[in-house]
């Protein structure tokens, strides 16, 4: 149901050169809902008020908006005081349905970044324009509030010298609320966003009269016109993953990244979030989307029926490596699971690639692993031909009456036993009740036992949960996993259940 703040439409005649356009306007609150409960076990709360409080995850407003002219909103970062490298985010996608980003870990589409932050400290505003990761351009710009002063993480040097795309707006005393207004001219040619609390406001991104950060690569807003017709949906979210300047791309001279006390990143389950008052000004709403039905399609989008080998490792526990890997662009420590090799159907998830160091040790290559580039085996060459020697980890359901290979460590053998499937809080103080991803992983076939049974060793991430299935997430103690491992093994392979 679409709400409206104002009763009577506002008209604005908005002329182009030739005086032709006309544009009428409405003023509207926007609904929230797919809200998504990843990082600390708990979601946020969407008040009846409109206002939304986090503590972790991300809300997607129900309806898209075209032809925006502006968006505003109040946020609180006061409970980020002194925590560094986590994101309250507050921005809006051109795409759908369900959720997209311009990110690299979901289905692209355009993304306006209104406000991502690293901490209560330096803000980022960017605009990303493109049709794929691959042709995505963006123009961004940097700004530091008053917590600067106050954050011993963070550089007071710098100040007097910022460097290019970087805004002064200490007006803002980030342990208070303030405004965020985001305007639209007329054409689409510039957008402007300012921040503003009591009688002070500073304007932190302006298209066409600022200087733009480093690696900005957008000479004009030429296709923002043509996206606003199709619509976008306004999203606001509180995690860690990304914070701006992480990839140093003004230098290193702002972070003091290699104090002790500041070179490891905060609790993100530390911190909250608080984002009041929405409005979006648009010509109209042109889709209402059914929000938790579009984000299970799309999940379900990059899901496969896999037919043949495959290594089932869900009754499995691991062991840490002592090295990291990279699954989805994130950094885990690295486990080892000895897995069965099965042969049949299997589900598999087409969005799961990374770099293992063991994998390049035992293969000889590089580390590199893409299921979607090698569908059928691991390898990077993409054949369908079997090597006799990799395969992939997938996932098959089976029920407590069936069995399955498993090692049983009363008999200190590889048996056919039923899964035993359960759930566990988890508490990453303790290898048992720690978990590890095995889902969609390289491995390598080691031996075969004398009643036939075919092993292989995988390599996987330890704390990461398998779903959702486009972003990798660290597994933190009091979620609840599930697992078909017995008890006590090590690293139980499984994957927290999502709460919604």
């Amino acid at each position: 149901m679409k709400k409206l703040l104002l009763s009577i439409v506002v008209t604005t005649m908005l002329f182009s050169c030739n005086n032709k356009s006309t544009l009428t306007t409405t003023t509207f609150t926007p609904t929230f809902n797919g809200v998504q409960g990843q990082y600390c076990g708990v979601v946020p709360t969407i008040n009846s008020d409109g206002s939304i409080d986090f503590r972790e995850g991300r809300v997607q407003s129900v309806e898209k908006y075209k032809n925006i002219t502006k968006v505003t909103a109040t946020v609180d970062l006061s409970g980020l005081n002194n925590l560094n490298w986590v994101n309250a985010s507050f921005y809006m996608i051109n795409g759908g349905p369900g959720y997209c980003d311009a990110g690299g870990s979901s289905t692209y589409c355009n993304e306006i970044d209104f406000m991502e932050t690293n901490g209560n400290v330096l803000s980022q505003s960017t605009i990303h324009l493109g049709s794929s990761n691959s042709s995505n351009k963006e123009s961004l710009e940097f700004s530091y509030l008053n917590s600067i002063n106050t954050n011993s993480c963070w550089k007071q040097d710098y100040l007097s010298n910022p460097g290019s795309g970087v805004n002064d707006a200490t007006k803002i005393d980030p342990t208070k609320p303030f405004d965020i207004t985001i305007d639209f001219n007329a054409d689409y040619t510039n957008m402007t966003i300012t921040y503003s609390q009591d009688s002070n406001s500073v304007v932190v991104y302006d298209f066409l009269s600022h200087t733009k950060g480093n690696d900005s690569s957008i000479d004009n807003l030429n296709d923002l016109k043509a996206t606003m017709e199709s619509g976008w949906s306004i999203v606001a979210s509180y995690w860690q993953g990304y914070s701006p300047d992480q990839y140093k791309i003004n230098g290193d001279e702002w972070y003091n990244y290699n104090d002790p006390a500041c070179k490891d990143w905060s609790d993100v389950c530390k911190g909250t979030f608080k984002i009041s008052n929405i409005r979006v000004t648009a010509e109209s709403v042109i889709e209402e989307m059914g929000q938790e039905e579009d984000d299970l399609r799309e999940e379900a989008s990059i899901l496969r029926i896999h037919e043949g080998l495959y290594a089932f490792c869900g009754a499995s526990g691991a062991e840490p490596t002592g090295r990291k890997i990279m699954v989805q662009g994130v950094e885990f420590d690295e486990g080892c699971a000895t897995c069965p090799v099965l042969s049949g159907p299997s589900i598999s998830n087409l969005a799961m690639e990374g770099i293992s160091p063991s994998w390049a040790e035992v293969t000889g290559t590089k580390g590199e692993f893409n299921i979607k580039n090698n569908f059928q085996y691991p390898g990077y060459d993409g054949s369908t031909e079997w090597n006799g020697k990799n395969v992939w980890s997938l996932y098959w359901y089976f029920s407590s009456t069936d069995s399955i290979p498993q090692y049983n460590p009363k008999t200190q053998e590889w048996e056919m036993l039923p899964p035993g499937n359960r759930s566990f809080i988890v508490n990453t103080d303790y290898p048992a009740t720690s978990e590890s991803n095995m889902f969609c992983l390289p491995c390598q076939i080691i031996d075969t036992t004398d009643t036939g049974i075919i092993l292989a060793k995988c390599y996987g991430p330890l704390n990461e949960a398998a779903v959702p299935l486009r972003k990798a997430i660290p597994v933190k103690s009091g979620m609840t996993s599930i697992t078909a491992a017995m008890n006590g093994k090590p690293y139980p392979v499984g994957t927290p259940i999502p709460t919604n």
